[in-house]
């Protein structure tokens, strides 16, 4: 089961020495509104059953705090470490996992323009057609949630919108 780190005392300092102390350590930023990253809690709590000798830690509503001070601007947002160096930071899983040695391939990608395909092991891209993609992402457990476009506030007060573009989402204040 993954650490949800909002029960434990974490700050700037502690995930870097974590950082430096293991050999493999792994960051995931995410947040309740981000429609994407559901999908990498699970990633991560695959990986903490499946690979003992990768210590995990996800984050979660944390962007007035430790979000800021790693420069996490976007969600979902994986930092890998291997020795204390970082080597991956962005969203894609497939790119998150290689960089850690492990071995991942999502079915379903989708291109910043919004468009869908598969990736075959050779990587090779087939375009698909939006129902295609929505029956295969049933198909493969890798359904998103609607996107609402609307307005919301914040704690204080601040209004914004959530936009995700690919596999990313951001909070842009109004």
């Amino acid at each position: 089961m993954a650490t949800f780190v909002q029960l434990v005392q974490v700050t700037y300092e502690s995930i870097m020495e974590k950082a430096a102390a293991n050999e493999k350590f792994a960051v995931l930023c995410s947040t309740n509104w981000c429609r994407y990253c559901p999908s990498a809690v699970k990633l991560f709590e695959k990986l903490q059953k499946e690979r003992k000798d990768i210590e995990l830690i996800i984050l979660k509503d944390m962007e007035d705090t430790i979000f800021k001070e790693l420069s996490v601007s976007s969600y979902p947002t994986m930092i890998a470490f291997e020795n204390g160096e970082e080597i991956y930071r962005g969203s894609d899983k497939v790119a998150f996992c290689q960089a850690l040695g492990v071995e991942y391939q999502r079915k379903i990608r989708r291109r910043p323009d919004g468009s869908d395909y598969l990736v075959d092991k050779n990587g090779k891209e087939t375009n698909l057609s939006k129902n295609a993609a929505g029956r295969l992402r049933d198909f493969y457990g890798e359904s998103l949630p609607p996107h609402e476009k609307k307005t919301h506030t914040d704690s204080k007060g601040k209004k914004f919108m959530l936009t995700c573009e690919g596999d990313v989402c951001r909070k842009i204040y109004l």
